[in-house]
């Protein structure tokens, strides 16, 4: 078996090989987390915007659900005990203090 000896030349060629491999892996890792980024500000907007949905679903749902009851209630108590005027949110001033 004849081994080749390594002299300047290829060792010098190796590192060039090397140093064009590690120039490719740094442009392509730039891209990758360019990329991420990107991905990272569209999945936060699609959160935020997700978030703001869900809460005006939340914010429909618990008016219709107080409305049915208000009203269930006012007929709760005009028909059972007879009270002719009702006020779901009284509010009154004491002072300077205001009572609900």
């Amino acid at each position: 078996m004849k081994e080749e000896s390594l002299n300047f030349e290829k060792v010098w060629l190796m590192f060039q090989k090397t140093d064009e491999r590690l120039n490719k892996l740094a442009l392509e890792s730039e891209k990758t987390e360019k990329q991420l980024r990107e991905s990272k500000a569209e999945t936060d907007r699609y959160i935020k915007e997700l978030s703001i949905q869900i809460g005006g679903v939340h914010r429909s749902f618990g008016k219709f659900t107080e409305e049915i009851f208000m009203s269930s209630l006012e007929i709760m108590m005009k028909s059972n005990f007879g009270i002719q005027s009702f006020d779901p949110n009284p509010s009154r001033k004491l002072d300077s203090d205001s009572i609900e």
